[in-house]
């Protein structure tokens, strides 16, 4: 080891072991004069692993130990991109249908995906490095994606349909050890065996019985944790969550809600693309080619990209009516721009492409354009908050634009009460704000019965003028007794506003205070 080496290992304070025998691990942490912490990652579904680990940490003494237990890995949520994944295991095949699963479907889904279970293995080093007054192992159960398993076959309905998997797979889950192998072998092994018999009598190369038993392999490792309750403590993680800063949250959430039709669409995309290929090789091969463009894209990168901040960061829409949320990027060269809802952190557009399962909801751009416009229809209040435009540069950069959903508002002036003298004019302005368009009409009512223009009583007249804010003016000339009362304002696309209007006479007012003064 060069001194330069020696050096670098000198500034070393936080160890990760992901996989694999830790034994080498702990002796080599021992050797490091700055460690604060070595974290361990284990399986929620191995405990007698927890125990090796443990002993092994006991005999190479490497400093406070934290290991982080997860469920079964499933692709990713956020990072490097939605859905990714390139290798088929058993999350990966079930959410994108390719067989049928033996297990409980009513049991809590033990999957978290895969930046999900990294940003925990982070935060839970960090959390035990500072906890000094904490002595041996810390033991912290990664939270998984938050629904049963039935809820996630169901969600995957669409990413089924739209991202099929090649394979006679049945998509499904039960508890029925004969129903479940009678489906198997009925919709997955026979049609697959009758098809490679197909292709072996004209000279083709056979490839179905190899999905079908690769499809099954995969599926084994879920069909052996799906039919049994695991009952663990999360709650460490849940308050390791709630003690990071809003910003840390946002770069490393270790809990969140995960939309998970969404997710699923993603997963069985990517599934289709990385995992699919008959030859390993050329699966290989490819994932290699992938690796090397995005090592090309690091070592001669395009001008940094940047936001045209001259682009509005407020937006105000009404309820009801189309809205565009515009970012402009300039530079893109080969990256991609995403939306996300600051909200819940949800990932709504990536590229081209809409991801979230809202279908309000899409992503617009025109190739060759510098604009990446997310559109959100029929708008409610509850949209209104912040959303993000992000570049996935490394980290990535974003742009946050404010929306404020509002409803029509109807507004009477002067109310809710208005004083009118007797024999001079009521006059009485309706305005109409935030309506999607202008009313088509506007109806005056008088206690509860519509006013009419055309009566005996005369002197009643009305002045509409229709715009971005819409008024209604009333007149009704020399005021009398009867014209007391509840006036209501009622556009014909929004609420009414009501007012009463009270007519006075003004030398009885000024006898009564004079009256009273004499007192």
């Amino acid at each position: 080891m060069s001194e330069r080496d020696k050096e670098l290992l000198g500034n070393v304070s936080v160890v990760f072991h992901a996989a694999g025998p830790c034994n080498e691990t702990f002796r080599f942490s021992k050797q490091l004069s700055r460690i604060q912490v070595v974290a361990v990652v284990t399986s929620i579904f191995e405990r007698a692993s927890d125990d090796r680990v443990v002993e092994a940490g006991k005999e190479g003494d490497g400093g406070p130990m934290a290991l982080v237990r997860v469920p079964l890995v499933g692709p990713a949520l956020r990072e490097p991109m939605p859905g990714f994944v390139d290798t088929l295991k058993g999350s990966t095949a079930l959410i994108a249908g390719a067989g049928h699963v033996l297990g409980n479907s009513n049991l809590q889904a033990e999957i978290i995906p895969i930046d999900l279970a990294v940003n925990t293995l982070i935060t839970v080093a960090w959390e035990r490095a500072t906890s000094k007054n904490v002595q041996g192992p810390v033991i912290y159960n990664a939270i998984p994606i938050g629904c049963t398993w039935s809820d996630l076959i169901k969600k995957s309905q669409r990413a089924n349909r739209k991202f099929a998997y090649p394979t006679f797979g049945f998509r499904g889950m039960t508890s029925i050890v004969t129903l479940h192998w009678a489906l198997v072998v009925l919709f997955e092994w026979l049609p697959s065996t009758l098809c490679d018999t197909i292709l072996g009598l004209v000279g083709a190369k056979k490839r179905f019985l190899v999905q079908y038993q690769r499809v099954r392999d995969a599926l084994r490792s879920v069909e052996s944790i799906s039919s049994r309750v695991w009952s663990v403590e999360r709650n460490r993680v849940y308050l390791i969550q709630q003690c990071l800063a809003t910003e840390d949250q946002d770069i490393f959430p270790v809990s969140t809600e995960i939309d998970v039709e969404s997710y699923a669409l993603c997963a069985a995309a990517a599934a289709k693309k990385y995992c699919v290929d008959e030859d390993e090789a050329v699966r290989s091969t490819r994932l290699i080619e992938a690796d090397n463009d995005r090592l090309q894209e690091y070592a001669t990168p395009d001008p940094n990209p940047y936001f045209d901040t001259t682009r509005v960061s407020n937006v105000t829409g009404l309820v009801g009516k189309t809205i565009q949320l515009v970012c402009k990027v300039k530079n893109l060269g080969n990256r991609t721009v995403s939306w996300v809802r600051h909200r819940d952190i949800h990932l709504l557009t990536v590229g081209r492409y809409t991801y979230t399962s809202d279908q309000r909801f899409e992503a617009m751009h025109t190739p060759h354009t510098e604009e990446w416009t997310l559109r959100i229809r029929y708008p409610q209040k509850k949209d209104s908050g912040i959303y993000e435009c992000q570049i996935s540069t490394t980290p990535p950069i974003g742009y946050s634009v404010y929306l404020t959903v509002v409803e029509p508002v109807t507004e009477i002036a002067g109310g809710p009460d208005i004083f009118i003298n007797k024999d001079s004019t009521i006059n009485l302005t309706c305005l109409v704000r935030y309506a999607p368009e202008p009313p088509s009409t506007i109806v005056w009512i008088h206690d509860h019965k519509a006013i009419n223009f055309d009566s005996p009583r005369g002197g009643i007249s009305l002045v509409t003028e229709k715009g971005p804010v819409t008024s209604s003016r009333l007149l009704i000339q020399k005021a009398i007794e009867r014209d007391a009362g509840l006036y209501t304002c009622s556009p014909s696309n929004t609420h009414s506003s009501s007012v009463h209007v009270h007519i006075v006479n003004v030398v009885i007012v000024i006898l009564n205070a004079v009256l009273f003064m004499v007192r």
